[in-house]
């Protein structure tokens, strides 16, 4: 008599791959096999972003519009874990509802016809999820890809999403020349602290509150951002007026991205002014003390994030501070309706 497999999760449209199976997230001990999976399909289209266990770890400890135990699905062949698919909604600040279809999935399994099993079974689970609420126009389902998988790129268009915003990977190939800037009169930089955590998270939500796609996560997202394993905040170029941030750049250095791809670089994680101190060349002098810091920490080159069509002109101040597009994603949208 065969045991009922009480994990097992039907997907409908599931190629006939010998072992394939799909279950429920378990907790922390599939993280491994997420991570490995992740990372086997980022390598194979040219990202050398890769996702960490610590950083899996803190991202799961502290989801906001996900329930990771309901939400997530785990793809296994064999036994062996090669993908995953967790879905997730949260409230944009147009107050329309962002619904995320998240589909993770091993190079093995290209072509099979699983990711738009995936992809379609996430979509049902959202509008199960979405039963009994009223709908707005502004309710879209959103999917973020790296432009070089053009596999999953191809599903996506074939599911009805088109593009709604390009985003750039961009780095700085060396940390020699490097500009020399001040600071605006009246700001200073202070060594970060404990008690500046969250004045300074703060701060960076309310600078990208009027950037594309931005959601205010709350409480969680503080969690988050204090559990991140690869922060450097000895590193971080923060300006003060008087007792308040006016803006920063945050940084964070990823080893086991530098291990294996043999760099020594660091990642200006994020880069904000607060309104009332743009248009003094803040960003810029920010900027540059941050590049002198990683070249004094020994790393000898540098990477940032930028919104393509960024109003506040990011693309362009970051060209000018010698930086220049090494990867490209996109964010693809569709009606919830």
């Amino acid at each position: 008599m065969n045991t009922p497999d009480r994990d097992a999760v039907e997907v409908q449209g599931l190629p006939s791959t010998r072992g394939l199976r799909i279950r429920r997230y378990r907790g922390t001990e599939d993280h491994d096999g997420m991570v490995a999976a992740d990372n086997a399909w980022r390598t194979s289209i040219g990202v050398r972003e890769l996702v960490t266990r610590e950083g899996l770890d803190n991202l799961y400890t502290h989801l906001s519009g996900s329930d990771a135990f309901e939400d997530c699905l785990v793809v296994e062949i064999d036994g062996e874990i090669v993908g995953y698919a967790r879905v997730e909604c949260q409230v944009g600040h147009d107050g329309g509802r962002v619904f995320e279809p998240d589909v993770i999935l091993h190079p093995r399994l290209g072509g099979r016809g699983a990711a738009r099993a995936l992809l379609r079974d996430g979509e049902r689970r959202l509008r199960e999820k979405a039963a009994g609420s009223a709908t707005t126009p502004t309710d879209r389902f959103r999917f973020w890809l790296w432009d070089g998988d053009r596999e999953l790129e191809r599903v996506v268009l074939g599911e009805g999403y088109r593009p709604a915003r390009h985003f750039f990977a961009m780095v700085r190939p060396d940390l020699d020349a490097i500009a020399e800037v001040p600071l605006p009169e009246g700001l200073e930089i202070r060594p970060v602290r404990l008690e500046h955590r969250r004045p300074i998270w703060k701060a960076d939500v309310e600078a990208f509150r009027d950037h594309w796609g931005e959601i205010d996560e709350g409480e969680e997202a503080y969690q988050r951002f204090l559990g991140e394993p690869d922060l450097v905040p000895d590193l971080w170029q923060v300006a003060w007026d008087g007792e308040q941030v006016a803006g920063h750049v945050i940084v964070a250095i990823h080893p086991e991205d530098n291990a294996r791809f043999g760099l020594r670089r660091g990642v200006l994680d994020s880069v904000a002014v607060r309104r009332p101190w743009r248009q003094r060349g803040l960003a810029r002098a920010l900027i540059v003390r941050a590049l002198h810091a990683l070249r004094e920490h020994g790393e000898t080159s540098a990477s940032l994030g930028v919104d393509a069509q960024n109003p506040q002109g990011a693309l362009h101040l970051y060209e000018s501070c010698r930086f220049v597009v090494d990867l490209s994603g996109t964010a693809y949208e569709k009606p919830f309706a």
